[in-house]
């Protein structure tokens, strides 16, 4: 347990180590004091005069809507996400959707690119929580706790983007693999999404434990396993059989339903207040 100057301390830290705008700051605060004064007016008149005494207002006074203020406030949020984590998340998907066109001109076949799919998925699904556990070291607990910024915003907005990008990746890489090499894309899709769902499940996993979402070591050994795993697993044929069809329908079936769990348990964390960037040892 630490004491209370060692808390400071860690504060303090954190603080010097973020550039908030004092003028950003101010119009958030302005906006969020104008926003809360608003509810709590209309708190006080019925449901219809409420709808239409709001638009009144802000038509009258000018003042910016309800969607205007909260648009202003996530693009403040995206402001203070890591552009570097993002810069090279986005590196790292172009480098892995290129692969697949250089092993076609070289001449590859169904087999290894196969391989490369489901290596490349598992590798796209590691990158995706590295880039997220930036969040529980770069000040954003300290951000939380002020009327500014909001955690589970930052997460959410973090695993949507990240989702979407990496997300369009593969979808790429699937459509690519199944009409150039003329496999059946459904089963390609199935073969690559399950690695890629594991490994967010296996990383997600660590992202649970306290003294490990801090660091993004044990996010990348994670995901090298998981990686190795599925890279052995694709070499073996036996395992693209029709036999085994159903196997691989019930563990992607299995790491979505696991993967929702954690998600929600990693809200959950948020909200109790868990999950602080000061929590470095």
């Amino acid at each position: 347990m630490r004491t209370e100057n060692q808390l400071k301390m860690l504060f303090q830290k954190a603080k010097d180590e973020i550039r908030v705008s004092d003028l950003e700051k101010s119009r958030t605060l302005e906006l969020l004091t104008g926003w809360a004064d608003d509810r709590e007016n209309n708190f006080k008149e019925s449901e219809i005069s409420r709808n239409q005494g709001f638009c009144t207002a802000a038509e009258a006074s000018g003042s910016p809507s309800y969607f205007r203020q909260w648009l202003r406030i996530l693009c403040s949020q995206i402001r203070y996400m890591d552009k570097k984590a993002w810069g090279a998340d986005l590196m790292g998907n172009i480098c892995i959707a290129a692969i697949p066109v250089v092993m076609r001109n070289f001449g590859a076949g169904a087999e290894d690119v196969t391989a490369f799919l489901m290596l490349a998925s598992s590798l796209l699904g590691s990158i995706s929580i590295l880039v997220l556990s930036h969040l529980f070291d770069g000040g954003v607990g300290e951000l939380s706790s002020t009327c500014y910024f909001s955690a589970r915003q930052f997460a959410a907005q973090q695993m949507f983007g990240l989702g979407a990008v990496n997300l369009l990746t593969l979808a790429f890489l699937i459509c690519f693999v199944g009409s150039r090499w003329e496999t059946e894309m459904m089963w390609i899709g199935i073969y690559a999404s399950v690695p890629f769902v594991v490994t967010v499940c296996v990383c997600m996993g660590v992202l649970q434990f306290e003294r490990l979402r801090s660091r993004s070591y044990p996010v990348t050994a994670a995901g090298l396993i998981s990686g190795a795993v599925f890279l052995v697993i694709a070499i073996v044929p036996q395992l693209y059989c029709v036999s085994a069809a159903m196997v691989w329908v019930g563990a992607l079936a299995a790491g979505i339903g696991v993967l929702a769990a954690e998600i929600r348990h990693l809200f959950y964390v948020i909200d109790k207040g868990e999950i602080l960037c000061t929590d470095w040892n």
